[in-house]
């Protein structure tokens, strides 16, 4: 095998690591973390805390389910709530370029919507959940640098 052979290999070796399943399985994964994990401590996409709810719904809200309102969390429960692992996934293009992230869950989706985009409620509230912020992108900037880096290993052995 000639030199250039090698390097050639190397490089397709390289491009093919991103475009793999198991690199956006794992970008997927950790992107659905990063919202469940911020949103149900409170905070919105931008690292504030969610507007609370008014008073007397927060106190309708805790006497119909004996759920506590002082930190709004858009999670009504863990196995049926709009962020719960049966209702949030993600699907990788088949192309391997994107990963996206999806509510599978119709009516989960058109609360998730107005939750972060047209407004909840009678005073139409918007809470930004969805998305990737600046810490999101460091983290997953690293999955990938740490993939890469395996590779670059594997190749140098």
């Amino acid at each position: 095998m000639s030199d250039f052979s090698k390097i050639r290999a190397a490089l397709f070796a390289v491009l093919s690591e991103f475009h793999s399943v198991k690199l956006l399985n794992k970008l997927g994964l950790q992107q659905i973390h990063h919202i469940r994990q911020r949103t149900q401590s409170g905070i919105d996409l931008e690292g504030r805390p969610f507007k609370p709810y008014n008073e007397q719904y927060a106190e309708r809200k805790f006497a119909e389910t004996g759920i506590p309102t002082h930190t709004v969390n858009l999670t009504f429960n863990d196995v049926d709530g709009m962020l719960s692992p049966l209702k949030l996934n993600h699907a990788i293009n088949a192309d391997l370029t994107a990963v996206e992230l999806l509510f599978t869950d119709p009516e989960k989706r058109k609360l998730a919507s107005y939750h972060d985009q047209l407004g909840a409620g009678r005073s139409r509230v918007i809470r930004r959940f969805w998305g990737v912020n600046e810490g999101d992108e460091k983290v997953l900037g690293e999955i990938v640098e740490q993939d890469l880096n395996l590779v670059l290993q594997r190749l140098t052995e």
